[in-house]
């Protein structure tokens, strides 16, 4: 915003730019990978018709950013992995895998342990690449700290409100391991930073800076998993379930909402359901083909170890579709990996390669019978209305509102639009955009 200003045209351009990127570096990707042609061309397919990229490339949104990210920081580790690194070249494309990795920790902080993985399995002037790695992450990452230390008067992570997002998915109100709602947390997107503030402050009876405001919550979650273990289990268990679970999950976007009455995302039978169909038994059947081979692919490794290592952060923090849609490239390519191995020895080794995809499709296929959750009347459309409000698209919120079937609470929520197009509510009170439509199983 700082570059174009309110010409926010410039920055949708540039996130379908980034989209038609995405094709290309999954291409490539595969193809460094040594996947089959027919097999490149189906992943393809799948990325150019799957909804939920185009979806977030029309909106002003960083996850279409960090889609983009996702298959380029992808792309770069398994090119440094399977350039041998014998030329300045090497050295030159692990710099750019540090840098992108840097880049990518800007909008996901969490990006910043993925820096790490390709270092684990490089080969042929290690030392050199791993400095080159080191150099390039930390020329983004290294401003981003100077940056945060002029504006917070301290040294802070890149990501201000960690331990606020580590709460928000670990907590003893939080059962289903995705964004709930927190008694006395107002946690309005356009407003976290100053409400997770407050809240800390109130708890602890003294003001707190940037770090003790992080170190606050990170604490309060320490407390939840020492002091209600099997709670916490329990909603890690969630986690995983909502995770691998065709379902969309809300946050401060709402898919469902949109594709209901559009017929181009409704019609689409693509969906997040056929990754985790597929995603454990390409996995298992990439590993059953090391044995076979006896040989190990360490570009096929990182590729897995990439997509796990998302599974394993997000677990970290809570499911959302926001959270959860850039890890779809990753997934992708390993998928076609397991294809690819499926093609190699279906001829020698039939009855194996069958007993192990049966085995492992049926947690997928367990989970595509399960039915999404039933919400009540109105409530998704509420949903939209709370997050035009909260984004003060008053247009939009209107349209929505006006699709309410209750009639009261219809006139309500256009009585408010109004009031707070008007400006006329001081304290901008809000309802809580963020929290989840409440899951009913």
């Amino acid at each position: 915003m700082k570059l174009v200003g309110w010409h926010v045209w410039v920055i949708v351009i540039i996130q379908w730019i980034g989209l038609l990127a995405i094709q290309a570096l999954v291409y490539r990707t595969l193809v460094w990978l040594d996947v089959a042609k027919p097999i490149r061309l189906g992943a393809l397919a799948f990325v150019v018709f799957y909804p939920l990229f185009p979806y977030y490339a029309a909106m002003l949104h960083k996850t279409a950013l960090e889609i983009c990210l996702h298959a380029l920081v992808l792309a770069l580790g398994v090119r440094v992995l399977v350039d041998e690194g014998a030329s300045w070249r090497g050295i030159a494309l692990a710099a750019l895998f540090g840098l992108s990795c840097g880049f990518a920790a800007l909008v996901r902080a969490t990006f910043q342990a993925f820096a790490v993985l390709p270092c684990l399995f490089l080969r042929g002037r290690r030392v050199a690449r791993i400095a080159s790695i080191a150099v390039g992450f930390l020329v983004p990452f290294g401003w981003a700290q100077l940056h945060n230390w002029r504006g917070a008067g301290e040294w802070v992570p890149l990501q201000t409100s960690f331990g606020f997002t580590l709460f928000l998915g670990n907590n003893p109100w939080n059962t289903e391991g995705a964004q709930m709602l927190v008694p006395g947390l107002s946690n309005r997107p356009l407003e976290e930073e100053a409400s997770s503030k407050e809240f800390a402050e109130k708890a602890a009876g003294k003001s707190l800076t940037t770090s003790e405001v992080n170190a606050f919550f990170v604490e309060r979650v320490k407390e939840f998993i020492t002091s209600q273990p099997g709670l916490w289990l329990h909603s890690q268990w969630r986690k995983l379930f909502w995770y691998a679970h065709r379902e969309e999950l809300p946050d401060d976007d709402c898919y469902r909402c949109l594709a209901e009455d559009a017929p181009t995302l409704a019609a689409n039978p693509l969906g997040w359901g056929w990754i985790a169909l597929f995603a454990l038994p390409a996995m298992a059947l990439v590993v059953a083909s090391w044995f076979w081979e006896k040989r190990v692919s360490r570009a096929s490794i990182f590729a897995i170890v990439y997509a796990l290592g998302l599974l394993a952060v997000l677990m970290v923090f809570y499911i959302s579709s926001r959270l959860r849609v850039g890890h779809a490239i990753p997934w992708i390519v390993v998928i076609a990996l397991g294809f690819d191995a499926v093609r190699r020895h279906w001829s020698a080794r039939l009855g194996t390669v069958f007993v192990i995809a049966a085995v492992t499709l049926a947690p997928g296929a367990w989970l595509l019978s399960q039915p999404v959750p039933v919400y009540p009347p109105d409530e998704t459309t509420l949903k939209l209305c709370w997050i035009y409000n909260d984004l003060d698209r008053f247009t939009e919120a209107t349209v929505a509102a006006q699709r309410l079937e209750d009639r009261g609470r219809r006139a309500a929520m256009l009585q408010m639009i109004a009031d707070l197009r008007r400006d006329t509510d001081p304290a901008r009170k809000r309802h809580l955009v963020s929290a989840v439509i409440p899951l009913r199983r």
